[in-house]
Formats: structure tokens, C-alpha cells, sequence
């Protein structure tokens, strides 16, 4: 049995959110056995692998520690809200053009440009209502209505209240508001930055994002045998850390270190978190506090080599 199965036990159940005897109680053993699972005194046999692999919604291999996928979840990054960003994004660009040009311009924008789908359809219905001259409180009814049988409904929501507000008229802070609200305090600053200064992440390929820590030199130099561990050893230790303590670690870190972290991330968030690092302010000592805790969540998960 591959004694990486114990750290990945660990990760996928604190992933999840559950005590030792909350997963026992799922998958019908004791406390107990969960205890020896994650310490490395016993392991679950072929049969109970591929029910806890099941259990977490993912592959044997992955539960093993072997082919893990690039990671698109990362603290309070996932893949889902890279896609509300996007629209959170394209809602300001409409809002911004309404004010400047008109909503007509935005009806020619939704029907030529590649706006997220249920943004497209939303500012299409809006028109539609409007001239059937369908009055507000039926059409709050319909739109929502039409969320409620969308997969993302949490972001269809978030589109339907923002081109609601737009079609209304309000000041460009109730908009950011109305819209940020939706995707939560970490992601306001990053929606502020974005339409600000008009940032596109995605003209930022992953070549150029590794490729700009090529020379970059570590002030601290407490995690640089990480740069040697093998991916699935970075994939499990990634899924453990915090996004703070990641990217003060990594600030102070070198660029070697970075590339062997940053290169398990996904390409949806490897922009965001690439922004974290080179933005991140800690000094040599918050540097210092945040490698030293990455070397203790090694140590718990038993990934310190001899």
C-alpha cells in the first residue's frame, strides 16, 4: 500500500470539512480505523480504496497520490469563480458602455461579442420584456425563474440582479456592489483592479507567468528542497495551505521553488495567485513564519523526506 494514500485521506477529508468519525460514520468503520489510516499504522484494503476514492469523487490514482490533475481549487480560489469573475468583469464593461453610449449599445455588444452565455441571453430578455412592456416585478419573477434551471445558478443569479440594476440606471458604485456582493469580500479588490486598470488575465499565457520567475532569488531559504519533491507530494501539500501563508512563502522564496508550486496550479488560477505573490508585502520574518508552517504541514502529512 503506497503510504501516500494516508496524506491524501487527510487532505481530501479536511477538504470536505469532516471529523474522523464523520467520514467513519460514511463509509460504515469506526473512528478508529480512520485514526490508523491517516497516522500509517494500518491501510484500507483494495475494496474500501475504491469506496473512499468514490466517497471523495475522485480516481484511485489520485487517491494514491499518482496522476494527480493540475489543481483548479485553491483556498478561496476555484474554477467557478474564475468564471464569475469573467462575468463579473463583462457586467462592468456593459454597465460602463450603458453609461457612456446608451443601452442600445449594449444589445449590438451582446449579440456580436463572446459574452458569457446566460449574459448574452439575460440582456436579450431584458429588451424582449421591456418592449412587451412587462412590468418590473414579473420580470424580476421570469428571470429568475430561468436561473433557477441553469447548473450555475449562483452566477446566473449574479447576472440577472447586475443587468437588472443596469437597466435601472444606478451609480457605478451600487453596480460594483450589486456585483460583489455575489462574488464575496476576497474577490472585490480583484474586481475593483480589473475594471480599473482594464487588466485581461488571460493575455497572460502560463509560459509567461513561470517564465518570470526564472531568475528570481529567494531571500529565505527554508523550503528550497521542495523544488526537488515529486508533483504529487507539491499537489498534496498545495491542497493543505492557505492562500496567505501560500503566497507569503512563495514571496520569499526562489524562483525554482515558485516554478516547481505554481506549475501544479491550474491555468485558471495560476494568474490569481501569480498576482498574490508578486503583490504579497510580508517582510523577512512573516516570510520566515510562513515556510516554517509549510514545513510543519509536511512533517503532519508525512511528506519530509529522510
Amino acid at each position: 500500500m503506497d503510504s501516500k494514500v494516508r496524506g491524501m485521506i487527510y487532505t481530501l477529508r479536511k477538504l470536505k470539512g469532516l471529523t474522523q468519525d464523520e467520514l467513519a460514520d460514511a463509509l460504515s468503520v469506526t473512528g478508529t480505523a480512520v485514526s490508523k489510516w491517516e497516522r500509517g499504522i494500518s491501510y484500507p484494503d483494495i475494496d474500501m480504496c475504491c469506496k473512499i476514492a468514490e466517497f471523495f469523487q475522485v480516481s484511485t490514482d489520485e487517491l494514491f497520490g499518482r496522476n494527480l490533475k493540475k489543481l483548479d481549487e485553491m483556498g478561496m480560489y476555484s474554477s467557478n469563480k474564475i468564471v464569475a469573475m469573467e462575468a463579473a468583469i463583462q457586467l462592468m464593461e456593459c454597465y460602463r458602455l450603458s453609461c457612456a453610449e446608451g443601452l442600445l449599445a449594449v444589445e449590438k455588444k451582446a449579440l456580436r461579442e463572446d459574452l458569457h452565455y446566460f449574459l448574452q441571453f439575460t440582456i436579450k430578455k431584458m429588451f424582449e420584456f421591456y418592449r412587451k412592456e412587462i412590468p418590473q416585478d414579473k420580470i424580476e419573477k421570469l428571470l429568475f425563474n430561468y436561473c433557477k434551471c441553469e447548473a450555475d445558478r449562483e452566477n446566473a443569479e449574479m447576472i440577472a440582479k447586475a443587468v437588472m440594476a443596469m437597466f435601472e440606471g444606478v451609480s457605478e458604485h451600487t453596480m460594483t456592489e450589486v456585483i460583489a456582493s455575489h462574488l464575496g469580500r476576497e474577490y472585490y479588490d480583484r474586481l475593483v483592479i480589473n475594471v480599473n486598470y482594464n487588466v485581461n488575465y488571460k493575455e497572460y499565457s502560463r509560459e509567461m507567468i513561470l517564465g518570470s520567475y526564472e531568475n528570481k532569488e529567494g531571500n529565505v531559504k527554508l523550503i528550497d528542497e521542495l523544488a526537488d519533491y515529486t508533483d504529487e507530494d507539491i499537489a498534496i501539500l498545495i491542497r493543505n495551505i492557505d492562500n496567505m501563508t501560500f503566497a507569503s512563502a512563495l514571496s520569499g522564496a526562489s524562483g525554482k521553488v515558485c516554478k516547481k508550486f505554481l506549475s501544479n496550479i491550474s491555468d485558471e488560477l495560476l494568474y490569481f495567485i501569480d498576482v498574490d505573490i508578486k503583490n504579497c508585502k510580508a517582510d523577512e520574518g512573516e516570510v520566515t513564519k510562513a515556510q516554517t508552517e509549510i514545513l510543519h504541514m509536511m512533517a503532519a502529512l508525512d511528506l519530509i523526506k529522510e
